[in-house]
């Protein structure tokens, strides 16, 4: 019979052996338990050395380990899908990470993530380009008043001007949205963003005792700007944005 694998959840800290239930990932729910090293502990479960989809059933089952633990521990959460090819790759994995681990650990203490993905409304993109840069409209109306093989250097040169007016637009979102939330939190990202009508996505790390002060400075910062912007404020999450430890050979 093969020796399965194991399936990493998070690393909590942990002295004691600890049960969490057939909660994990699979076809089945597979038990999840803790492996340990000094006062560090993984959640895994024994699966198969595969690959694994990141299917609803799976990327919930994944989700739903690392919430239960999060209700007791600060974690630091695993990406979907690391499976170590045996327990002693397992528990190498947290003697090789041990002092980073513990550092993170130490900073997400009552500590939680909360996301903040701010649109611009679509009926709203093209009227603000406008407002924000003049030469838009005399550019518009050259092209309406040009057959179409004449008027394609000045489309190309449209669409440079509204993608450089809507990023002059984002940098004053930025200040005037995420810096104001990113001097109430312990650490604040810009991620990636989503689509051309995205102003900002962000994530932040917040005290949990700071959650409430969090909360009303998003609102208030909505109802400023909500006849422009839409917002998607969402959490809490594990800490993923901050987690920069970066794991390999499991």
């Amino acid at each position: 019979m093969a020796v399965p694998g194991r399936y990493l959840y998070c690393v909590i800290p942990c002295t004691e052996e600890r049960e969490f239930g057939k909660i994990g990932v699979g076809d089945v729910p597979a038990r999840v338990y803790t492996l340990h090293y000094q006062d560090l502990a993984l959640l895994v479960s024994n699966v198969p050395v595969k690959p694994y989809d990141p299917t609803r059933k799976n990327a919930l089952a994944h989700e739903k380990v690392i919430a239960q633990a999060m209700r007791e521990f600060p974690v630091i959460p695993m990406s979907f899908g690391l499976v170590c090819r045996d327990e002693h790759k397992a528990k190498k994995l947290l003697s090789d990470n041990y002092t980073g681990f513990k550092e993170k650990l130490e900073l997400f203490e009552d500590k939680m993530e909360v996301g903040l993905k701010v649109w611009w409304k679509k009926e709203n993109f093209q009227p603000e380009m406008f407002r924000h840069e003049p030469r838009l409209t005399e550019l518009k109306r050259y092209i309406e008043g040009k057959s179409s093989g004449n008027a394609y250097m000045m489309t190309v040169e449209f669409g440079k001007a509204v993608e450089a007016a809507a990023n002059e637009l984002r940098k004053k979102y930025e200040q005037e949205i995420f810096k104001p939330l990113q001097q109430l939190s312990v650490d604040a990202r810009l991620n990636k963003l989503i689509n051309e009508l995205m102003v900002f996505n962000s994530a932040f790390l917040i005290e949990k005792a700071r959650e409430q002060e969090f909360d009303l400075k998003v609102n208030d910062l909505y109802l400023v700007h909500q006849k422009i912007l839409q917002f998607k404020y969402t959490g809490p999450w594990p800490p993923y944005n901050f987690v920069d430890i970066r794991i390999s050979d499991v």
